[in-house]
């Protein structure tokens, strides 16, 4: 850290001298300039690069002597840490079925397209211009997605709708792929001041939306568990006493998640007791009047039914999470 003395000249302007050193790195001269403008905390920002072409970040992965599994990690971690262009290259030949399940691991990526591919290599690029997508919006997408499913994960099992268990399944695909976008973007905004103004967050908001972008994915994952669970019962479950509180349950998690999720993209301190005190409470008073009913149920569906009132629970706790990190508006 360094420390410059501020001046005054003139009628009242004020100056402060920049780091020689820094100066000549950048390339700043007499006559040049620079971008300044306020963050949202009060601190100046000095950007010498301001108008200029940024050059695309570009990362090679090499194939030879690595399993194929071990590859596409490589991609995707690649892709969260906000490369550009991923290029994946062997010096003999990719084997065909490897190359289709490397492909397909890409395109489960938004925004990244293959440009270029040959018998040795893959070439992607990410095509999305980062300051056109705010976090805030794709949050409260993959929130939008997983209250869905777990609600219809719960439907399923009440209406005996094994398509629909199946499509909750599916749909944790489309909440990945939310997922890894909203990471990168984070990832970016860190790295770059001018786009976290754009996306008006300071570096706490940035990690504050990782972990509540990791909590709803959770919450997605507990919706797959319980489809899975459902999908895996020897019968459907015919007790009305026990169908009206699961509905119960699912509809105090439903509101919540949203509580919880609105109350933090918003700020909202006065919403967190509603979510974690009224919602939170009754919501254990049902889960144990549930467990009370399971217990009297057929001995065969017992163990899925505990497992699904388990997930249950579990996604009420991750509300109480997300409730947590809201930050009232200074």
């Amino acid at each position: 850290m360094k420390f410059r003395k501020v001046q005054e000249v003139g009628r009242g302007t004020l100056l402060v001298s920049l780091p020689k050193d820094w100066a000549r790195r950048m390339g700043v001269k007499r006559g040049g300039f620079v971008a300044v403008w306020e963050r949202s905390d009060g601190c100046l920002i000095i950007d010498p690069s301001y108008g200029r072409m940024e050059e695309a970040s570009k990362i090679t992965i090499t194939f030879a002597g690595k399993d194929e599994e071990k590859v596409r990690w490589e991609v995707l971690g690649a892709y969260l840490l906000g490369y550009d262009i991923i290029e994946i290259k062997t010096e003999g030949r990719i084997n065909p079925e490897a190359r289709e399940r490397i492909k397909a691991a890409i395109e489960n990526l938004i925004g990244l397209e293959i440009l270029e591919e040959d018998s040795s290599r893959l070439v992607a690029q990410c095509l999305i211009d980062p300051s056109a997508v705010a976090p805030k919006k794709l949050l409260h997408r993959e929130n939008t997605i997983t209250v869905g499913m777990h609600r219809d994960a719960v439907t399923s099992l009440l209406r005996g709708d094994r398509r629909l268990a199946q499509l909750v399944v599916k749909r944790d695909d489309e909440v990945d792929r939310i997922h890894f976008l909203i990471v990168r973007l984070l990832r970016s905004a860190v790295r770059n001041p001018r786009l976290a103004d754009k996306f008006a967050v300071t570096s706490i908001d940035c990690l504050d939306y990782r972990v509540v972008a990791n909590v709803i994915e959770a919450i997605g994952d507990y919706a797959v568990e319980m489809a899975e669970v459902y999908l895996g019962l020897p019968k459907d479950v015919k007790r009305e006493d026990l169908s009206i509180v699961l509905r119960e349950v699912s509809e105090i998690l439903c509101e919540m998640q949203n509580l919880a999720v609105g109350a933090f993209l918003a700020k909202k301190i006065n919403l967190v007791g509603k979510v974690k005190i009224d919602l939170h409470h009754k919501l254990i008073e049902r889960l144990n009047h549930l467990d009370r009913l399971v217990a009297k149920e057929d001995t065969e569906l017992i163990p899925g039914l505990n497992s699904i009132s388990a997930s249950l629970a579990k996604i009420g706790r991750c509300c109480v999470d997300i409730a947590d990190l809201v930050i009232p508006l200074s």
